[in-house]
């Protein structure tokens, strides 16, 4: 929309944020891919649960060799196993932050 308002009014200014604008959208979207190839989630095991109810699961998550960067994992009840105590997905300061 604002290419199409800067061709019409020819403005140069507007010309300039557009492009400038699409330019870190495309950055930003390279740097996301990025961060987040290689990063594997499978299913191991879920509950039986009728409609509308909560129903348990387990996931494994590999992250790979590569350091991630502000990836975090987030759930309602998230347990995590007690055999990896390391962060190998969210990149921390000290240890006792994971």
């Amino acid at each position: 929309m604002t290419l199409l308002t800067s061709l019409n009014y020819s403005l140069s200014l507007g010309f300039v944020a557009t492009f400038m604008l699409a330019g870190l959208v495309a950055t930003a979207l390279v740097h996301t891919f990025r961060n987040l190839s290689g990063i594997e989630l499978r299913p191991l095991a879920a509950g039986e649960t009728f409609a509308g109810a909560v129903m348990p699961f387990t996931l494994a998550l590999a992250g790979g060799a590569t350091p991630r960067y502000a990836v975090t994992l987030t759930g309602a009840r998230l347990q995590l196993g007690h055999r990896r105590r390391r962060c190998r997905i969210r990149r921390c300061r000290s240890r006792s932050n994971c």
